[in-house]
């Protein structure tokens, strides 16, 4: 139970437009949406992964404390103007796996970077637990994906989506896999959600409010995606339906997107 962040600020972006949009997503810890009958906020650690031009991994930025009152959230490199920078950022709210370190979002191996939003199961993938540093169903997935690609020599498009169709299949419980990897250049993105097995507390609809993701960009450029609109007026957003794979190529701007049966 998460929220999700994407960005790729161009180099004409200023500083101050930077934190504007970073600010508004760190808001989310406390004012972000939840379920019904769930306690507010999303303030069971932060992280972020930022992507610099001339850097070969992404530098990361993580803290098991709420972003909104952690000073430290404003010292990530992304609030540097002069360069494109990019990267995925995340605000937990705990599920499986307890409050750490090596349980907050991103995930991170060599040029990529992941975090996800929703339940999958805590026995999932149980065969990598050896490979996971921390606990939660979301590292699994990463690690899933990483395996699939080094056995497969499949490409990042190719490993991605059998990751998350064998994921579907294999374990057809989940609440969500709302996820985003990223490589530095691109960004891939999945909006999934399970309305055949929603809690009963849920309706359909509050579910797939809850899970909601968007893609957004600015006349200048910018692209982002968000679990939440936020700086809506500086940004145009649209929702990613259930069911959908995204590919997003930050050097181009151009966007793909694929349903999964």
């Amino acid at each position: 139970m998460c929220r999700l962040f994407a960005f790729s600020f161009q180099v004409e972006t200023i500083e101050n437009k930077r934190a504007e949009y970073l600010n508004s997503f760190r808001n989310l810890s406390v004012e972000g949406r939840v379920l019904n009958r769930m306690f507010p906020g999303h303030e069971d650690g932060w992280g972020a992964a930022i992507y610099t031009k001339g850097e070969t991994v992404p530098s990361v930025y993580k803290s098991v404390a709420s972003a909104f009152g952690d000073g430290d959230f404003k010292n990530v490199k992304v609030f540097k103007n002069g360069m494109p920078q990019t990267g995925i950022a995340h605000l937990r709210k705990k599920t499986v796996g307890d409050a750490s370190l090596v349980n907050t979002h991103p995930f991170v191996d060599g040029v990529y970077s992941f975090a996800h939003n929703g339940t999958v199961s805590e026995g999932l993938y149980e065969e990598l637990a050896s490979r996971c540093e921390g606990g939660t169903d979301s590292e699994r997935l990463f690690r899933k994906f990483l395996t699939i690609k080094e056995k497969g020599g499949l490409s990042t498009h190719d490993a991605y989506k059998e990751m998350l169709v064998e994921t579907k299949k294999s374990y057809p419980s989940y609440s969500a896999i709302n996820t985003i990897l990223h490589d530095g250049d691109s960004l891939y993105v999945s909006r999934l959600i399970n309305t055949e097995h929603c809690n009963p507390l849920y309706s359909r609809d509050e579910v797939e409010e809850y899970y909601s993701l968007f893609l957004g960009k600015t006349k200048e450029g910018d692209n982002f995606v968000s679990s939440e609109k936020i700086c809506s007026e500086d940004v145009v957003y649209k929702l990613i339906p259930n069911n959908t794979f995204c590919v997003i190529n930050l050097k181009t701007g151009q966007e793909e997107c694929t349903t999964l049966a």
